[in-house]
């Protein structure tokens, strides 16, 4: 796919990195807060625990919907295109050749008419 999806990968990692750091900075805020309260830690550990699997799903839907549209715009060629784009250039090869025929016959065919010519006269 290339630079497009690779860079869309590393913005992925990057995000679930950055999700990553703040679920656990905020556990530790919450650990320290659970020191003065026991049952406002589990609370707030479920919380951050749902956050952070909710943004990792969000995460996940943006890159699928992210990877979908690099892979339209930097679509293979299909095998119809290939022979198409074969074709063009065999067309345009032969095109170059017979061009070139075609002059030097010119070429030829003075050169049998002057002669032709001095035969004659």
């Amino acid at each position: 796919m290339g630079k497009l999806l690779s860079a869309q990968q590393k913005i992925q990692e990057s995000i679930e990195s950055t999700i990553g750091k703040a679920e656990e900075q905020y556990l530790s805020l919450s650990e320290k807060s659970a020191k003065l309260t026991g049952k406002f830690h589990s609370q707030n550990k479920d919380v951050a625990k749902k956050a952070g699997h909710k943004l990792r799903e969000l995460n996940e839907k943006a890159g699928d919907a992210l990877a979908e549209l690099i892979a339209k715009v930097e679509k293979e060629p299909t095998t119809e295109e290939k022979v198409i784009e074969a074709v063009d250039k065999a067309a345009d090869t032969t095109k170059s050749v017979v061009e070139k025929t075609a002059k030097k016959v010119k070429k030829v065919a003075k050169k049998v008419e002057k002669v032709t010519k001095e035969a004659t006269a």
